[in-house]
């Protein structure tokens, strides 16, 4: 049988400070395990999780937001330690800096499509974290936002993405990145310095090209030195099955030995973009 601490009561109580009419969270009391901000206390609406609100606290190790929070402020999780799992609405706009930093046991993080703002080093040392998905409103990653996340090994990309910021992935695992759009648009992203592993992984493209990887030859779903053989056996005039979308592995707009150069390249873990 879990064992409550002498400090936690049937009922949560909130600090607050009011702003524009509205409540800004700053802190509780009373909280184990599931934190579950409200809608509204004493008649005011939640709309602000305020900076540093509850930076440091070991007792909350889930999260749910309600549809009217706007913003959740600098450093705001920042340190929760035993912080597993985040519920974000829809209508969140905001996540400050330093967000979520260093909530090691953090998993996975889905946003809303209506956020449209990441604070650098907002999810920096999540070293839990194994999955992220960027809703379709973010532009841009801002610095170090997922630095040190060294288990992260998917990242979900939307088609409106303009620039992913310096180091913004350094020191993860990344294997595989699903981009919303076609390979022709990945060309447009600006991409900072730090971010080698965002070359390295496998690209996975929406729309035209959904569903195939850039370099699999073969169609078999994997990269290996098969497609390496098959691409050099299509290149060289044999009738083989090739999988057409995945040929163009440098996106020059052509498919020749330029192609099967960077394919040997990645594979050999050449520090390359393969598309």
């Amino acid at each position: 049988m879990l064992s409550v601490p002498w400090y936690c009561t049937a009922e949560a109580a909130y600090t607050y400070r009011t702003e524009n009419g509205c409540a800004v969270i700053s802190a509780v009391s009373g909280l184990c395990g599931e934190l579950v901000i409200p809608a509204s206390v004493d008649g005011y609406t939640v709309v602000v999780i305020d900076d540093w609100a509850f930076e440091g606290n070991n007792d909350i190790e889930s999260v749910i937001l309600p549809e009217g929070i706007t913003k959740i402020g600098d450093g705001a999780f920042s340190g929760c330690k035993n912080l597993k799992a985040v519920v974000l609405k829809n209508g969140i706009t905001s996540i400050g800096w330093d967000a979520f930093s260093n909530c090691s046991k953090l998993t996975e993080i889905a946003l809303p499509d209506s956020v449209v703002s990441i604070g650098g080093f907002a999810f920096s040392g999540c070293t839990a974290l194994e999955t992220v998905k960027l809703s379709s409103g973010v532009a841009a990653v801002a610095n170090f936002s997922f630095e040190k996340c060294r288990n992260l090994k998917t990242v979900y990309l939307p088609a409106g993405i303009k620039s992913i910021g310096l180091c913004a992935f350094c020191d993860c695992g990344i294997y595989d990145i699903y981009y919303d759009a076609d390979k022709t648009d990945r060309l447009g992203i600006n991409t900072l310095s730090g971010n080698k592993n965002i070359y390295s992984a496998v690209w996975h493209y929406g729309n035209a090209q959904k569903g195939s990887l850039a370099g699999d030859v073969n169609g078999d779903g994997s990269l290996n030195n098969k497609d390496l053989t098959r691409l050099f056996q299509s290149l060289s005039g044999w009738q083989v099955e090739i999988n057409e979308p995945a040929l163009d592995i440098n996106c020059d707009g052509s498919v020749n030995n330029k192609d099967l150069t960077r394919l040997f390249q990645y594979l050999s873990d050449w520090e390359v973009e393969i598309f």
